[in-house]
């Protein structure tokens, strides 16, 4: 089976910070992209002693070579599932994603 196949639409939104009248800085999630990526939960009893992995939920491929840990995140277009970008290396002809679900409500 192949990448492609398992590849499904995610909204990459960015953060922006917004500054209050009191002064206090309040962070914005706007849509910015579709993108598409194949993405898997991780194997949480074989990853359990690496740090990298220790704290995430997710990893994911995708041909998106702009992407930004901790100013981008991606949203499952179908269900709505929110996964923060923790980590990105975009070394090779595809891009490596880290990342953890989180509840968007939150914070």
């Amino acid at each position: 089976m192949s990448i492609n196949s398992t590849m499904r639409d995610y909204d990459l939104q960015s953060l922006t910070m917004i500054h209050k009248p009191s002064g206090a800085e309040v962070e914005k999630w706007h849509g910015s992209r579709r993108i598409k990526a194949s993405i898997r939960l991780t194997d949480s009893v074989a990853n359990a002693g690496n740090l990298c992995y220790g704290d995430n939920t997710h990893i994911g491929l995708t041909r998106a070579k702009y992407i930004k840990p901790q100013q981008h995140r991606m949203v499952d277009a179908a269900t709505g599932t929110v996964c923060q970008i923790n980590k990105v290396s975009s070394d090779g002809h595809m891009t490596n994603l880290i990342l953890r679900e989180v509840d968007p409500d939150a914070g």
